[in-house]
């Protein structure tokens, strides 16, 4: 047999040359770099899915304090917290529900994603697919409700004011 062939010896064992020694060291290293590399991401994707649907939550119970602490799309808090309660005040619009909160990769990170909000609009319910986009500490930046097209843009008051006050405009 050559050099660089793996033998048994007389006992069964099989004896790796060095070549082969290393081959299975630098396997085992990309191996270990794609599992780390994978576990990061799937635990990005549950912590930022997991935030998004803790402020939808909050945002349904009408907690607006709490929901204002999960939400990183306002410097000024208060003044948040001051027009969710307005918008819900007048009875004419409310979260809900929610489902299938789901961010994206891109760009190397977890920037944008969707969901489907069904709000209650004076009695009739309303269901809208929204856009998100994800600020500090992976936390919503912005939750946009993407207007119904058979309905002109603009004609539902409380998802104007849910646009503006959670996604900086109308959508």
């Amino acid at each position: 047999m050559g050099n660089n062939e793996t033998s048994p010896d007389p006992k069964g064992v099989i004896h790796l040359t060095p070549i082969s020694k290393k081959l299975i060291q630098f396997l085992a290293v990309i191996f270990l770099f794609v599992l780390i590399y994978v576990s990061v991401h799937i635990w990005g994707f549950f912590a930022i899915q997991k935030k998004t649907e803790s402020f939808l939550a909050a945002v349904q119970a009408l907690e607006f304090e709490r929901a204002a602490q999960l939400y990183s799309g306002t410097e000024d808090k208060q003044a948040w917290v001051r027009g969710m309660e307005q918008l819900h005040e007048e009875g004419q619009f409310r979260l809900i529900s929610y489902a299938k909160v789901k961010p994206y990769y891109n760009d190397g990170g977890f920037h944008t994603g969707h969901a489907e909000l069904s709000f209650d609009m004076e009695g009739e319910q309303l269901n809208v697919n929204a856009v998100l986009t994800f600020g500090e500490n992976d936390q919503p930046g912005q939750v946009c409700a993407i207007h119904p097209p058979e309905v002109p843009r603009g004609s539902i008051p409380g998802l104007v004011s849910w646009n503006r006050l959670t996604c900086g405009g109308s959508f």
